[in-house]
C-alpha cells in the first residue's frame, strides 16, 4: 500500500458507468486531508488507463496504489468476470489496513461473494450515504472558491442572434458550470450548463429573445462563488419597414448576410447590392466577387481585381499594384479586416481609415488568420505567423 498515487479507486460494472461518474464528480467536489483535490482512479477518465498503456497491468497498479478501494455493487457487477477480479485483487493487497474496501450498494443483490460478504456495504437507500463515504474516505467539505470570471458578450448583442461567453474556474476543477441573465425576462437560450475544460467554460451558443438596455449574466459552480459578467445592452433588430406589394430586389445574385442579420446581395453582373429595409446601395465591383467574410459588425467583398468593400460604412480599396492583386484570403479581428493578396502583400482595412501595409510573404497568401493581434499566413511554400506589426517580411519566422 506504499506509493499511494490515488486516492479512491472506483470499480464499477460498464452498465453503471453513470454512477461512476457522478460519484467521482461529488468525491472531486471535497478536499483531502492535507487540502487537495481527491485523485479518483476511474479507468476511462484521465486519471485512469493512459492511452497505449497495459490495462490489466495499469488496473492491478490502479488497486495496489490507492488508497481506498470502492466498488459498486450491482448484479451486474458480480456477473462481470473484471469486476469479480478487481474486487479479489483488492481483498489480496497485503499489508491493507481494516477499512480500506468501501462497497456501495446500488441495488439489492442476491448473492455476494463469501470472500468479500463480511466486509459491510453502505446502500444508497440510506439519506445520507454519500456524506457517510465522504467521512469514511476522509474527505471534508470543499471551501468556497473565488468568485467565477465572466467575460461579457463581444460586440453588439441583438435579442435573437446568438453571442458566446467563457467562464474561467479553478484550474483543478471539472465541475459543471451553469449560467443564467439578470434580469430573467431577458430570456436566454441556448446551451447553459457546460462542463469545464482547462480551467474554461465555454458558451458558444447563447441567445437573447426579448431586449434590455442592461442585463448580466450569472455563473455558478458548485464550490465557486456566483460569478457576474458586466452589464451590457442587448438590442431588438430594427424593424424592415413595410415594403411596397409585390416590390422585389431587382438583381439576382448570392445572398450574404452582415453579421446583425440585414440582407446584402453579391451580384453577378459586377455590382454589389447592399439592401437595407427597402433601401439599396449599388457598390461596383471590377469583376464577379471572389471572398467574403464576417468581423464583429461588418462584411467584406473582394473581386478578383483586387478590389475589396467593407460596410457598414461602405468604404472600397483597390489594391495597388499590377498582375498578382488577386485577394487570396480575407480575415477579420474584431472589424479590422486583413486582407492578403496573392503577390504576398497583407493590407489592414478599416471602415473610416486609410488602408495600411501589414507585412509581404514572398511566396504569396493563399490562407489567412488573426486572433490577439498575431497573424497567421500561408503561401504556396509554407506557413508563418507574426506577433509584430511589419511592413516588409519579419526578421524571425515560425513554421506552422
Amino acid at each position: 500500500m506504499a506509493g499511494h498515487r490515488w486516492d479512491i479507486f472506483l470499480s464499477y460494472a460498464h452498465e453503471e458507468y453513470r454512477e461512476a461518474e457522478k460519484l467521482r464528480d461529488y468525491l472531486r467536489r471535497h478536499r483531502t486531508s492535507d487540502d487537495r483535490t481527491p485523485v479518483v482512479f476511474l479507468d476511462e477518465s484521465k486519471e485512469g488507463i493512459r492511452p497505449g498503456a497495459d490495462w490489466a497491468q495499469a488496473l492491478r497498479e490502479g488497486i495496489r496504489h490507492s488508497r481506498f478501494f470502492v466498488p459498486l455493487y450491482s448484479r451486474a457487477y458480480f456477473n462481470k468476470h473484471m469486476c469479480r477480479n478487481e474486487l479479489t485483487e483488492a481483498l489480496n493487497v497485503r499489508d491493507a489496513p481494516p477499512g480500506w474496501i468501501i462497497p456501495v450498494l446500488l441495488e439489492q443483490v442476491s448473492e455476494i461473494p463469501i470472500t468479500a460478504s463480511h466486509i459491510q456495504y453502505l446502500p444508497v437507500t440510506n439519506p445520507d450515504w454519500s456524506e457517510r463515504l465522504r467521512d469514511l474516505l476522509g474527505l471534508t467539505t470543499r471551501p468556497v472558491r473565488r468568485a467565477l470570471a465572466v467575460s461579457r458578450p463581444p460586440g453588439t448583442v441583438y435579442a435573437s442572434l446568438t453571442a458566446t461567453c467563457e467562464v474561467r474556474v479553478d484550474d483543478d476543477f471539472a465541475e459543471q458550470v451553469t449560467i443564467r441573465a439578470e434580469p430573467a425576462s431577458v430570456g436566454l437560450n441556448g446551451t447553459l450548463t457546460m462542463r469545464a475544460r482547462a480551467g474554461v467554460a465555454a458558451f458558444t451558443d447563447l441567445s437573447f429573445t426579448a431586449p434590455t438596455p442592461l442585463v448580466r449574466l450569472v455563473a455558478e459552480a458548485p464550490g465557486h462563488e456566483p460569478g457576474v459578467s458586466d452589464a451590457f445592452e442587448v438590442r431588438a433588430q430594427a424593424t424592415r419597414p413595410p415594403a411596397a406589394h409585390g416590390t422585389r430586389m431587382a438583381v439576382r445574385g448570392q445572398p450574404v448576410f452582415l453579421p446583425d442579420g440585414q440582407a446584402l446581395a453579391v451580384c453577378s453582373d459586377e455590382a454589389l447590392v447592399l439592401s437595407r429595409y427597402g433601401q439599396s446601395e449599388h457598390v461596383e465591383l471590377r469583376t464577379g466577387p471572389r471572398l467574403t467574410a464576417t468581423g464583429a459588425t461588418c462584411l467584406a467583398v473582394a473581386d478578383w481585381t483586387g478590389r475589396v468593400v467593407l460596410t457598414p460604412p461602405t468604404t472600397v480599396f483597390d489594391a495597388p499594384g499590377k498582375g498578382l492583386t488577386v485577394p487570396g484570403a480575407l480575415a477579420f479581428e474584431g472589424d479590422t479586416l486583413y486582407a492578403g493578396m496573392w503577390n504576398g502583400q497583407i493590407w489592414t482595412v478599416s471602415a473610416g481609415q486609410p488602408p495600411a501595409p501589414h507585412l509581404r510573404h514572398p511566396a504569396g497568401v493563399q490562407a489567412l488568420a488573426v486572433h490577439e493581434g498575431c497573424c497567421w499566413w500561408r503561401g504556396t511554400t509554407g506557413g508563418s505567423r507574426s506577433t509584430t506589426r511589419p511592413t516588409s517580411w519579419p526578421s524571425t519566422r515560425w513554421s506552422r
